[in-house]
């Protein structure tokens, strides 16, 4: 019950109670937004003409808060009982720092981020990742020229990349999927859909 509506209610049990002049009334048991309160009319006064005078006490309960805390969203894949180290291509420190937020909420994936593309293959071959995470403008090259360069090395052959892109343009999209990524994000990315798709690769190595 919000602030209006309780000053709404006592006002009403106020006026139920014109004539008694000085005397006891019942309590009233209210619920409020962030606790159970109980509301005392140990007196109410009237004087006709002027009104009903109501002296209240409230009380707070000892009944815990029920405010909801923030929680993971659940995975749409069954549990999750595996680790997923994941690699991310992406040369800008605010897109990295979000999507680093979001993996907060999967403390199973382990979270490496290489600035360029150059820097990309170079962690990839020396140790190549579960998953890669591919921004598909890194400024030293494009992401479908880091997925050609990690296609050509029999270590970094077989990575699974999903692209992160602000490209939405329907041709874009099939050209990257051609050149072998499995997945295309758009951004701002739909957090729901990025969990899934990381919750699709952390069943699959259970």
């Amino acid at each position: 019950m919000d602030r209006r509506r309780f000053m709404q209610t006592v006002g009403a049990a106020a006026a139920a109670y014109p004539m008694l002049g000085r005397a006891q009334t019942p309590s009233l048991k209210i619920g409020m937004a962030n606790a159970n309160m109980t509301v005392t009319y140990p007196y109410i006064s009237s004087t006709l003409g002027l009104g009903t005078v109501a002296t209240l006490v409230l009380k707070a309960t000892d009944e815990p808060s029920t405010r909801l805390r923030p929680q993971s969203p659940p995975s749409q894949h069954g549990s999750l009982g595996s680790s997923l180290r994941v690699l991310y291509a992406e040369d800008d420190e605010v897109n990295v720092e979000l999507i680093r937020q979001v993996l907060s909420l999967r403390p199973a994936v382990d979270l490496r981020v290489a600035t360029n593309g150059a820097r990309a293959l170079e962690m990839a071959r020396r140790d190549p990742p579960d998953l890669m995470l591919v921004d598909m403008n890194l400024g030293d090259m494009t992401g479908i020229e880091l997925a050609s360069a990690l296609q050509g090395n029999p270590q970094t052959a077989g990575l699974r990349l999903v692209a992160l892109s602000a490209d939405a343009l329907p041709e874009q999209i099939s050209a990257t999927l051609a050149a072998g990524f499995e997945t295309y994000l758009t951004k701002p990315v739909d957090f729901r859909k990025f969990l899934d798709v990381l919750d699709s690769h952390l069943n699959a190595e259970v």
